[in-house]
């Protein structure tokens, strides 16, 4: 919270925010009740199919996130019971695709930051309820015109510090070196999304530029598809073969006689 107040002093103090995005932001407000639209997702799928390509792998990301925060919160000391925690989740992106929302919802990372900190059920359950209020009566844009997103940043960096804290501090010993060799694809990923907006900013993209003229100048443009894309479940994939690798096991154990 002192990250916020201080970091939101500091850019109102040196004209970073304008009065006028709160003017404009008060537009959006009012009231806003949840409502279904069933005949307009309904009419939506056919436009949704060609996407099902990126849909379905963002889905199983989803899904390799969600067990991945159980297992930290498990890590934590709190354990919850997976197969509850997964259908919830699945239900609730199924409710919020039919009141019009595109997001599917994921376990939120950051249990062992939260519980760091001190936080219990009532700090997760008052900011569900702050959401919900701000999003009932469209007070987002508001909220985002007073509060810089500079401001909120040290907060995801602290939470992204004590998870990979934890990590190392959970894993044998022996296994350590799979942890970084998961983070491979990632930075892929954002080498890649990082070059394609780049060429995107300036009008054009990889095809037309050229491989050739590209790698020319160092810029392996096909390598970085192929180590970014699907980072979600590369990196996995990826750990399991070092872990299996380390402990000279080429199978997974459950698989051996």
């Amino acid at each position: 919270m002192l990250l916020i107040i201080v970091g939101t002093a500091l850019a109102w103090l040196f004209g970073l925010q304008s009065p006028d995005a709160i003017i404009a932001s008060l537009s959006d407000a009012g009231f806003n009740p949840p409502q279904f639209h069933i005949d307009s997702f309904i009419q939506g799928v056919p436009h949704a199919l060609p996407y099902l390509a990126s849909a379905v792998p963002l889905g199983l990301a989803n899904y390799v996130f969600d067990l991945e925060n159980i297992e930290s919160a498990d890590a934590a000391g709190d354990s919850y019971p997976t197969r509850k925690i997964m259908m919830v989740n699945g239900c609730a992106s199924m409710l919020g695709a039919f009141m019009g929302n595109p997001f599917p919802v994921t376990v939120y990372v950051g249990h062992a930051a939260y519980k760091e900190m001190g936080a219990s059920i009532g700090y997760t359950l008052f900011n569900g309820v702050i959401m919900f209020f701000v999003c009932l009566f469209g007070l987002g844009a508001l909220l985002l015109s007073l509060i810089p997103g500079a401001a909120i940043a040290p907060i995801l960096v602290y939470i992204g510090i004590v998870t990979a804290n934890q990590v190392v501090r959970e894993t044998p010993k022996l296994e350590v070196p799979a942890i970084f060799v998961c983070l491979f694809p990632w930075i892929g990923y954002w080498a890649l999304s990082l070059f394609k907006n780049t060429l995107a900013t300036a009008g054009t993209n990889a095809q037309e530029v050229g491989i050739e003229a590209l790698a020319a100048k160092g810029i392996y443009y096909q390598g970085m598809v192929g180590l970014g894309n699907g980072a979600p479940l590369a990196s996995l994939l990826w750990g399991c073969m070092v872990v299996f690798a380390i402990n000279n096991t080429p199978f997974a154990p459950w698989l051996l006689p």
